[in-house]
């Protein structure tokens, strides 16, 4: 029994698009969306992503709550995170 961790239940769906201005989302019945275009970002950075969705199952926002329960499943998840401020609009172009 992990303490302190908390469970991530998975929603109804899991989808991978190509979109052109998100990353990613969680829709209100815990649907995960995810951009097709991070499959060429790397893979932490695609694990980063789908970790944020499946945390907004539980917390719908970006409290430092859901920050922290981020970090829970991710520690590093900054990295990524900034990785994506970086270099996430050249990635939508396609390159």
């Amino acid at each position: 029994m992990a303490i302190g961790v908390p469970k991530l239940e998975f929603g109804n769906e899991k989808n991978i698009k190509n979109q052109k201005s998100l990353w990613g989302g969680c829709g209100i019945h815990n649907d995960i969306q995810i951009n097709a275009l991070l499959i060429i970002a790397p893979p932490a950075v695609l694990e980063y992503v789908v970790v944020h969705e499946l945390c907004h199952i539980q917390i719908r926002n970006h409290s430092p709550q859901f920050w922290a329960l981020v970090a829970d499943h991710l520690p590093d998840y900054k990295t990524s995170h900034h990785w994506l401020k970086q270099h996430g609009s050249r990635l939508m172009q396609g390159f």
